[in-house]
């Protein structure tokens, strides 16, 4: 969606109509045909997938100005590859898939934007195979940008368990990993959520571990006070 004016946002919102949903309502279900896309006004919903065990998975969070379902409708008879679940109430759009379509054909800005979007999908799966510190490690950077909106520290409001299922990782293994990151001044775990300093040093320290892939040469945060090193 940060591919598009505002002008063209308003002409795709005008496309489609608005909906609501209560906390605990799904919005997309895995396995259904893709016949629309939502953008999210408001709210939180999480995106989750379940394994042959019929066990939940989280994979996403996703929050206001989101696009969700785009990729199920572009493919030709796609289907949801996950479902969306809502985490607070939400507010969204709801624009049928041929008007999509046309949109997208009016307007190849987008078709950028989904792009990327499957790129970062495929390298997620590709990380999948990283060692699991990596991977909470990743997850909490991740979360933080959804959440930081442009200030220096920011708050993750999730627990534990949640960053756990994120990661796709163990209770337990989410725990020491943010014990070291406390250590290492990089975030400090609360009651339900996760409080970060300094958004700059923590994705400075996710990058240089995703670009090594080698846990332990860790980036020391500046711990949210005075000049940050890294501007």
């Amino acid at each position: 969606m940060a591919q598009l004016s505002t002008a063209e946002r308003n002409e795709l919102y005008r496309t489609g109509r608005k909906v609501s949903y209560r906390t605990g309502e799904m919005l997309m279900r895995e396995g259904d045909r893709g016949d629309h896309v939502l953008v999210i006004d408001s709210g939180d919903v999480k995106i989750v997938k379940s394994d042959v065990d019929g066990k939940e998975h989280l994979l996403n969070i996703c929050g206001s100005g989101e696009l969700l379902g785009e990729i199920a409708c572009v493919e030709e008879n796609g289907r949801r590859s996950a479902s969306v679940v809502a985490q607070s109430s939400v507010a969204a759009i709801r624009i049928a898939k041929d008007a999509f379509v046309r949109f997208l054909h009016d307007h190849p800005a987008l078709w950028l934007g989904i792009m990327r979007r499957v790129t970062a999908l495929l390298r997620a799966a590709e990380g999948q195979t990283d060692r699991k510190s990596i991977r909470v490690l990743r997850a909490v950077a991740t979360l933080t940008d959804r959440h930081s909106n442009g200030a220096r520290g920011a708050i993750v409001p999730y627990t534990q368990h949640t960053i756990a299922g994120f990661a796709h990782v163990s209770p337990m293994t989410a725990h020491r990993v943010l014990v070291d990151l406390k250590e290492w001044r990089l975030a400090f775990s609360q009651y339900r959520k996760v409080v970060v300093p300094c958004v700059r040093c923590l994705r400075a320290a996710a990058d240089d571990v995703m670009s090594t892939q080698i846990y332990g040469q860790i980036i020391i945060g500046c711990g949210g006070s005075g000049v940050c090193p890294r501007g």
